[in-house]
């Protein structure tokens, strides 16, 4: 798939009237059930023009809504359910004549107006008003915010956590010969869920709650103080180990105290971040690199409001 109007044949769009001025001059394909229009060149369907019940025209690639123009000249611009820059190259193809760009940001989608940037995560939208030919300003406008850790609090807590390096630096001399293989990592634990990267879920994706979940139950074993907590730290290596520790001479996973330890820090941040991690406005006013903004995603913003829920 390419990008850009030569290759797209994307035309801008600047209005309600020019949305539906376009949408009435495509023929739609022939032999679809559907209604399906190009917005651009017509063998590239997957980008397409359709106007619903209410005549709010949108502009859709892969069946996903991007850009949406309402009636009372609103438009929403909508980031795709996962991160991808073609997200930020059919919009731009769209409103690139509206005094708005889009880029690729931090995992997030960062929209531009006039000097202004505003943020859009995953499956979220923002609406700009206007009266179109660079006329657009956003109906709300947040401050750009980034996120810092609080180092005291934050060595507190990690320090809390000792006994489980202790553990992994002895397990891992303990067993520098092993292969661990996958029968044993599913043996030890219920899910598959590898929670370095429950960042990328979204409120929608089906695994959304087992997520929570897994946050829940890694915590537990974390905090657990009886007799029976190695148990639950042997697994914490296995939940871990899914990350990373392929090792390609012996063919299979294998137990680095650093890794995991450098992982297991990685994990208390998020299962401790409103602890460790506190919002600041940027100081410029624009979007700056967020690097634990990682941390405030759908699934830890769950987790932390009900971390003590019975999932």
């Amino acid at each position: 798939m390419s990008w850009g109007y030569r290759n797209s044949g994307i035309p801008t769009i600047s209005s309600y009237a020019d949305a539906l001025a376009r949408w009435e001059s495509i023929t739609p394909i022939r032999g679809r059930k559907e209604d399906l229009r190009p917005i651009g060149n017509r063998k590239n369907t997957w980008y397409s023009i359709s106007k619903d019940e209410h005549d709010t025209i949108h502009c859709n690639m892969n069946e996903v809504t991007l850009v949406s123009f309402f009636k009372d000249d609103i438009v929403r611009i909508t980031n795709f359910p996962y991160i991808t820059t073609s997200t930020s190259n059919f919009i731009n193809d769209v409103v690139r004549y509206m005094g708005v760009t889009t880029y690729i940001k931090d995992h997030s989608l960062v929209v531009k107006i006039k000097g202004q940037q505003q943020r859009v995560n995953k499956a979220e939208s923002i609406d700009l008003v206007g009266n179109g030919h660079r006329n657009y300003h956003f109906v709300e406008t947040k401050p750009p915010v980034t996120h810092i850790l609080q180092r005291i609090q934050t060595n507190i807590v990690r320090k809390s956590y000792e006994d489980f390096r202790v553990y992994v630096r002895a397990l891992a001399k303990l067993r520098s010969y092993d292969v661990i293989s996958g029968t044993e990592m599913d043996n030890a634990i219920d899910h598959s869920i590898n929670i370095l990267n429950v960042r990328y879920v979204t409120q929608n994706s089906s695994n959304f709650i087992m997520c929570v979940m897994a946050l829940t139950q890694f915590k537990s074993w974390m905090q657990d103080k009886s007799e029976n907590k190695y148990e639950g730290y042997y697994k914490m290596v296995m939940v871990l180990l899914q990350n990373r520790g392929y090792n390609w001479r012996k063919g299979g996973k294998v137990i680095n105290a650093e890794h995991i330890i450098e992982d297991f820090n990685k994990v208390v941040l998020g299962l401790h971040r409103d602890e460790c991690i506190s919002e600041k406005q940027t100081k410029s006013g624009l979007v700056q690199t967020d690097s634990y903004g990682q941390y405030f995603t759908p699934v830890w913003d769950e987790f932390c409001k009900g971390a003590t829920k019975d999932y």
